[in-house]
C-alpha cells in the first residue's frame, strides 16, 4: 500500500464537523470522511494555516496568501487518486 502522508497529516489536523467545506470534503473522500472530521476540529482557515506552517504549501511572504481550503481538497484528491 502506498503511503499517503498528507492524508495522515489531515487525520491529526481534523476539520471541524460543522465547517462549510465539509460537503466538499465528503465528495472528495467518498465515505471515509469521518477520519478527517471532529466536533472540536479546526476551521478550514486554520487547517490551511497549519498546512502552510507544516510545509505542505509554499507561500511567498512578499505576497498576500492566496491559498484556500480548495487547495487542501486538491491535495487530498491527488493522494486519493494517485
Amino acid at each position: 500500500m502506498m503511503t499517503k502522508p498528507f492524508l495522515s497529516w489531515l487525520t491529526k489536523n481534523k476539520l471541524k464537523a460543522t465547517d462549510k467545506w465539509v460537503p466538499d470534503l465528503r465528495c472528495v473522500t467518498d465515505t471515509s470522511t469521518f477520519r478527517y472530521l471532529s466536533n472540536t476540529g479546526y476551521s478550514s482557515d486554520q487547517v490551511v494555516e497549519r498546512a502552510v506552517e507544516d510545509g505542505w504549501f509554499f507561500v511567498n511572504e512578499d505576497q498576500p496568501p492566496e491559498l484556500t481550503f480548495q487547495d487542501v481538497l486538491n491535495k487530498v484528491e491527488g493522494e486519493i487518486y494517485a
